[in-house]
């Protein structure tokens, strides 16, 4: 296919440290293991990839120990098995997960708990599965400075109740959370 000549293309530029292929709409999962041997890439942009289901992520937990920033806002197909590769993904510092419709608590029940101390900025924004459960496993994550959770319908109370525990955020979004 098409796309899978362009990441192999790509994936042959081994000092590569940011790859931005937002809006790529041919890549797949099957490209994302062409992109795995990336060992120098340090940022990765895919977003609005929206035929990336996220099970392309299982060899980037064992590749790419460099890469510190994830970008997959508006992937309409992630979900939350996406989610359990990523959480192993060991030196992620940053993931934009905002506009992913199909992520939800039990995704991030499984993020957290596998999640590195090394994630201090996590993007959950209009992620409308979301509830106060999500919340009660990111509360786990104590070293969060940033979340964003704006837009997500089901945030309440007993959600900000779960991230007070969160001991270093430094930055809560949770605006248009209409149940608060």
């Amino acid at each position: 296919s098409r796309s899978l000549n362009c990441v192999v293309c790509i994936a042959s530029l081994r000092g590569l440290t940011v790859l931005d292929l937002s809006r790529c709409v041919t890549i797949v999962d099957s490209d994302l293991d062409q992109l795995s041997h990336l060992n120098s890439l340090t940022e990765l942009s895919l977003l609005g990839c929206n035929r990336i289901i996220g099970q392309g992520f299982s060899n980037f937990g064992c590749n790419m120990r460099a890469l510190s920033t994830l970008q997959l806002s508006d992937c309409e197909c992630i979900s939350d098995v996406a989610l359990q590769h990523i959480a192993g993904i060991a030196s992620l510092t940053t993931v934009h997960l905002n506009g992913c419709p199909l992520v939800g608590d039990p995704g991030l029940a499984f993020f957290a708990a596998e999640t590195r101390p090394s994630l201090v900025y996590l993007d959950l924004s209009q992620c409308v599965r979301v509830t106060a459960n999500g919340a009660a496993s990111l509360s786990k994550v104590t070293s969060l400075l940033w979340l964003m959770l704006a837009m997500c319908k089901e945030i309440d109370d007993t959600a900000l109740e779960h991230l007070s525990q969160l001991p270093m955020l430094t930055w809560l979004d949770v605006s248009c959370c209409t149940s608060i």
